[in-house]
């Protein structure tokens, strides 16, 4: 700021220089007041002008300002007034103010210039600088960190402009990403458009700021041998930059207090912190020892601790009570302290976890005038009241609910371990889990041990060798509540409980006849043959459930299984179908049965008819999506989508596993109590492929495949015979001969056959010719000629039938003689082992009219 001249000019003006009476005056007139307020302003601004007052409360005032510099800005008789200045620089201005008091008149000027910061000084920035950032880690330039003339005196009138080589912007406030680099900023006068440039390298100058704390604790405190325990207080690091600076160890000074009343030492830490920029910053804090004062030491109380609590330390006195001061603990290995403090245990056993502790403290404080001593008497009760506890191998032993077992409550997990039933009684046997004991009080080879069921008792010593006494026997199926019972050498005795479930685990054993043949009914389309006829014995060790079959190819053979095909389950993604089953037996007999079978499972309450059920859903599915329904991209993983679209509601279940999806795909579909035969099985010579399923009360499975030789042993039966004929020679030579000599005497009537339930004929009819002697001939010597119709004959096979036949022949000279046609009928299958039926048709040719 320039230097401000004032001026004060004062003017007596007596009263009659104003036209007034002459008057005398008691007193002469005070002396005159200056007027405060700066004589040098900046263009366009405001200014206010004031007179001083000097204790004259009944001064009047008139302001005036001489020139066109400016205006005064409201009243112009007060003690304050205020100018708006022109814009450009100019003046000297007067600025007067007349005060009157009583009737002493004085005229106070002030001479006042308006100039701009370029009018009052140079206009130079400084070349090069350097500036550090504010406490926020960042920095606003402003004119006066630029120009050499310091702060402007006009406010506004410059503008600061950042830049990166007079090319990139920057921003103003900077921030601390462009620490380092060096800024181009531009200052300007606003009104003359002047400029000037600094070249700013802004830095972190700022040191981390470390606010160190005092503390205090017990002059015995084990933590003062380590001034820097992080249980102490530690200084808090604030950094205008940077955050989670660590306060550094810089040292410590231990200082001894002889004659201090309340302090033993004291020890002094240093602390240092530096950030990144090098920048350091240091504190100090005191850790005050305090001094124990010896009669106010107060004994521990006598106390009742358990063995097995986990505060309790028979070699640490602080966890069953020690001597203290201001309620602190004094006992420590070694302290700053005047006083030192000893002890001594007397132990008395009541058994291996209770026991008495007589403890003896010995107290001792020396000082420059006395020694001090005391002793202490306390009793430490040590109670055993806890029972063993059994840990057993999670590898082999699982926890599980079991609400279904009466006596136990429900929502509670047991410790549960599973046995097969091995034997033909379905008993279990084996060895129970070997448990770890563990007491916190008292030696586990003590603890006794006792397993108890509902048919058994084991009882033993803990740490017994070997595995024997863990033996049990005849365990029948199901779950069986053990009671451990733990005693340990206290007499203290705990319960826990085991459920051993001994579990059918064996799947049935399937005995079936080796080399099983079928015979088909007698002219049936097809046989059924029962399961029972394959099984040979099939036996389970508890209990055999069912024992169904099915043919391999049970899906192809003999029925149209895609015939039918509905969607299932489906989202807007996917889409399962399944095969529907016919359910009308006069449609489909098969598939009815088929039918029959599933819905059979479904309302049966037998174990696993779920099961069975959902394998056969599952199949019926398979071969809807995956055969009936043409996927261009290939087989769908059915399993997959099953699950996916969680399916519960197709299916006999809660809710879906993928290892219960699987067992279903394994198990498939096609299972009934009896299986299907036809003539399609026998003919082509080959055994059909059959699988046995075995399944016990327990879902156990078992299956084996067996191949049955599928034969026709029925002889063709002759339901409509060929009748026997007599024919004259004459209707002979006109009507047959020709076709005799040729070989195909079916003019005389043939066989037709009905196997496989197909009606191999077409006819059914053979119409025989001949003439009549009983009537008179005709006009040219001809008898009439007279019509017969005779029924083929029809036979009855299972399957297809082979004809032979052939002819014995036997003509007189007269033209007279017999035919005889010698039929075989037979199974044209390759197994058929059934006898051939033999026939003869006999036809008679005789003389019959006169010449």
């Amino acid at each position: 700021m320039s230097q401000i001249k004032k001026i004060w000019i004062g003017i007596l003006v007596c009263a009659g220089m104003l036209g007034t009476s002459p008057m005398l005056y008691a007193q002469p007139c005070p002396p005159p007041n200056p007027i405060l307020g700066s004589n040098q302003v900046c263009p366009g601004s405001q200014t206010s002008y004031t007179m001083t007052v000097d204790n004259r409360p009944t001064s009047t005032y008139t302001w005036e300002l001489f020139g066109t510099g400016g205006s005064i800005v409201g009243a112009t008789n007060g003690v304050t007034v205020s100018v708006d200045w022109q814009n450009a620089n100019g003046g000297p201005y007067l600025l007067r103010c007349t005060e009157q008091v009583g009737s002493c008149f004085y005229q106070n000027d002030l001479m006042v210039t308006i100039a701009d910061d370029l009018a009052r000084r140079p206009f130079n920035c400084f070349s090069e600088l350097s500036i550090p950032f504010d406490q926020n880690c960042e920095k606003l330039i402003l004119p006066e960190h630029l120009l050499t003339g310091g702060a402007p005196d006009c406010a506004n009138s410059f503008t600061v402009s950042l830049s990166l080589n007079e090319q990139v912007a920057v921003p103003n406030p900077v921030g601390i990403e462009y620490l380092g680099q060096i800024i181009t900023a531009t200052v300007t006068h606003i009104a003359s458009g002047r400029t000037c440039i600094s070249h700013v390298l802004l830095k972190d100058g700022t040191a981390p700021l470390l606010a160190c704390e005092n503390d205090t604790t017990l002059c015995n405190d084990p933590r003062a041998w380590n001034p820097f325990d992080t249980s102490f207080k530690i200084p808090t690091v604030t950094d205008n930059c940077l955050d989670n600076i660590i306060p550094e160890q810089q040292g410590y000074e231990w200082v001894q207090l002889f004659n201090d009343p309340v302090f033993d030492a004291l020890i002094i830490r240093s602390w240092s912190a530096t950030d990144k920029f090098g920048n350091r910053g240091t504190c100090e804090d005191t850790i005050f020892l305090q001094r124990v004062i010896f009669d106010q030491i107060i004994c521990p109380p006598d106390t009742v601790i358990a063995c097995d609590s986990d505060s309790f330390d028979i070699t640490n006195p602080l966890t069953s009570g020690a001597p203290t001061f201001n309620g602190i603990p004094l006992w420590s290995e070694r302290s700053y302290c005047d006083f030192s403090i000893k002890y001594e245990d007397l132990i008395s056993h009541k058994c291996p976890g209770t026991y008495t502790i007589h403890r003896y403290w010995y107290l001792s404080q020396l000082t420059p005038t006395a020694i001090n001593e005391d002793t202490c008497h306390q009793i430490i009760e040590v109670v055993d009241t806890v029972g063993p506890e059994a840990i057993f191998d999670s590898a082999k032993v699982s926890v599980e609910f079991h609400d279904d077992v009466f006596g136990l409550p429900v929502n509670k997990a047991y410790k549960t371990v599973y046995y097969p039933t091995l034997d033909y009684d379905c008993l279990a046997y084996g060895y129970f889990p070997h448990a770890d004991i563990i007491d916190n009080c008292t030696n586990t080879d003590s603890v006794v041990v006792d397993l108890i069921w509902d048919n058994g008792h084991i009882n033993y010593l803990n740490g017994s060798p070997g595995s024997d006494h863990l033996r049990f026997e005849n365990l029948s199926k199901g779950k069986h509540i053990i009671t451990i019972k733990l005693r340990d050498a206290c007499h203290n005795t705990s319960y826990d409980t085991l459920i051993a479930v001994a579990e059918d685990q064996r799947a049935p054993y399937i005995i079936s006849d080796k080399f099983p043949v079928v015979t088909l009914g007698a002219f049936s389309d097809v046989t059924w043959i029962d399961v029972s006829v394959f099984d040979e014995g099939t036996w389970d060790n508890c209990h055999l459930n069912l024992l169904l079959a099915r043919r391999v190819d049970w899906a192809e053979a003999c029925i149209d299984i895609c015939d039918s095909v509905s969607m299932s389950c489906y989202d807007e993604h996917d889409t399962i179908y399944c095969a529907e089953l016919e359910s009308n037996r006069q449609i489909d007999a098969i598939e009815a049965h088929y039918y029959e079978t599933i819905k059979w499972l479904k309302e049966d309450e037998r174990p696993c008819s779920d099961l069975l059920w959902n394998a056969w859903k599952y199949e019926l599915c398979n071969i809807g999506t995956n055969i009936c329904k043409d996927h261009f991209g290939g087989e769908k993983d059915l399993s997959a989508a099953i699950y996916d679209l969680n399916c519960t509601s197709d299916f006999e279940t809660d809710s879906l596993t993928k290892a219960e999806i699987d067992l279903w795909k394994q198990i498939g579909g096609g299972w009934s109590n009896a299986i299907p035969f036809s003539c399609k099985d026998a003919c082509p010579g080959k055994p059909v492929k059959i699988e046995l399923l075995a399944i016990d009360a327990s879902c156990n499975i078992a299956r084996i495949w067996v191949d049955v030789v599928v034969e026709d042993k029925s002889a063709p039966e002759v339901q409509l015979v060929l009748p026997d004929l007599e024919i004259s020679c004459w209707a002979y030579n006109n009507y047959y001969r020709t076709a005799v000599d040729s070989g195909n005497f079916d003019v005389f009537g043939k066989y037709e056959s009905y196997y496989g339930g197909l009606y191999a004929g077409k006819g059914g009819k053979t119409v025989l010719k001949d003439r009549t002697c009983d009537l008179l001939p005709d006009v040219d010597g001809y008898y009439p000629i007279v019509y017969d119709t005779i029924s083929n004959g029809l036979v009855l096979e299972n399957c297809e039938l082979r004809i032979d036949e052939y002819q014995k022949i036997q003509f007189q000279k007269c033209g007279e003689g017999w035919i005889e046609r010698h039929f075989i009928f037979k199974g044209n299958c390759n197994t058929s082992k059934a006898d051939s039926t033999k026939i003869i048709q006999r036809i008679k040719i005789f003389n019959d009219c006169p010449l």
